[in-house]
């Protein structure tokens, strides 16, 4: 049975037993995490802190890093498309700055919720276009196709917003698109009005956990800290005797103390006390739960399930060998692909035709700059290497440039 498991039994033994660790726990209940609608994964956000963190990493390097457009050999593209995808990018609509950015804000809500409506607004007399985002927290419900080929496709999303002060319901059903975080199964239909597949719900469970253990924990020390300990001390840290009592007279009862309890004990301490004492065990002892090793165990499973590297955290755990590989390795497995997609689908639903490659550009990150001079090393030997060759006519200069353009 896994650790997870057995936190899990522990709090549902306790509460159905009401053998809780102190009164004030048996009048709650076991910590729960709720994600079925938009507004509990957006207070699941909220109230940690190890997925406020991931997210808006997350958020903060698609929105901090350049976007690079290039063609099949890397070169950069500018032209009168690629100008108006990164004017769209800075300013989708009328309403949003220019400090703003709409890919950012798309992975933002594709991260939390594991889904994003965008809606296009087109102005015919100026011959423009507006964009816009459903924020997924004042979605009401969700109407899709079903057409032949098993694909689904969004109808209409109704939604709040304010006109005149007010809340009011509106739908939208033209100029319509969803981007998914993942892919969800075409087939059922029962959950298309809450059909989140993104890291926060699949951390769920490991959340709860981790929480409960902390609970536990806590409430452990709050009743000595460890099974059978008692403490003599009075808040002020002083020692409360029978009667006032000198130092010298104090040693005397120590060594009178050693002499009838035993003289290998020099360093324990006897005190007679006015307290009341009493012994009580712990509910679980503090070692069952393995929090030293559990808490880092738990954190480093939340963020697996965003491809975070658990070391930018400040977490002892993962298989990274230096700050600067676990900073790859975020750009690489976590950062890249989700902003990707979200570009790549901003370019269909922009209308722009840009025939090339649009990623984000790492170049002048420290991370990146590592990589460069690692294939600067190798570019300078693999030369050293072919000028020996071509002079010895064992390979061809056709060849050696093959070779270079494999390398870069």
């Amino acid at each position: 049975m896994g650790l997870i498991d057995n936190i899990e039994n522990y709090f549902v033994d306790r509460y159905i037993s009401k053998n809780s660790i102190t009164s004030d726990i048996q009048r709650r209940n076991a910590i729960t995490v709720k994600t079925d609608t938009a507004a509990e994964i957006y207070e699941t956000y909220k109230q940690y802190p190890i997925i406020f963190s991931i997210v808006n990493d997350i958020y903060k390097a698609i929105k901090n890093t350049p976007i690079w457009i290039s063609d099949s050999e890397g070169k950069r593209i500018v032209n009168t498309e690629t100008n108006k995808y990164l004017s769209k990018i800075k300013q989708p609509n009328v309403y949003s700055s220019t400090e703003s950015n709409f890919a950012a804000d798309c992975a933002m809500e594709l991260v939390t919720f594991g889904r994003c409506f965008v809606v296009r607004k087109d102005y015919v007399s100026s011959n423009s276009q507006s964009y816009f985002i459903i924020r997924n927290t004042d979605i009401t419900r969700i109407e899709y196709k079903q057409p032949a080929f098993s694909e689904r496709v969004v109808s209409k999303v109704y939604y709040y917003r304010i006109l005149n002060g007010e809340r009011i319901e509106d739908s939208v059903s033209t100029n319509l698109f969803e981007l998914e975080y993942s892919k969800v199964d075409k087939r059922d239909t029962s959950l298309y009005t809450q059909n989140y597949i993104c890291p926060i719900v699949a951390s769920r469970k490991v959340l709860e956990a981790h929480a409960n253990m902390i609970d536990a924990v806590e409430a452990n020390y709050s009743d000595g800290g460890a099974r059978k300990i008692i403490s003599f001390k009075n808040g002020d840290g002083s020692y409360s005797y029978e009667k006032t009592i000198l130092p010298e007279a104090e040693t005397d009862l120590h060594d009178k103390l050693k002499d009838k309890y035993g003289r290998n004990t020099t360093d324990r301490k006897y005190i007679l006390t006015k307290q009341e004492v009493s012994v009580n065990d712990l509910a679980v002892p503090t070692a069952q739960l393995d929090m030293v090793s559990s808490k880092p165990a738990f954190e480093t499973s939340i963020c697996n399930a965003f491809n975070y590297p658990p070391q930018l955290l400040g977490i002892k755990a993962g298989v990274y060998k230096s700050q600067t590989e676990a900073e790859r390795a975020f750009y690489i497995r976590c950062v890249a692909p989700l902003a990707n997609y979200v570009l790549s689908q901003l370019n269909y639903i922009f209308g722009t035709n840009i025939d090339g490659k649009i990623e984000l550009d790492y170049s002048e990150y420290d991370f990146f700059q590592e990589g460069k001079q690692k294939k600067g090393t190798a570019v300078l030997t693999f030369m050293q290497g072919a000028t020996q060759a071509l002079e010895a006519s064992v390979i061809t200069k056709e060849q050696v440039d093959t070779e270079l353009k494999n390398i870069l």
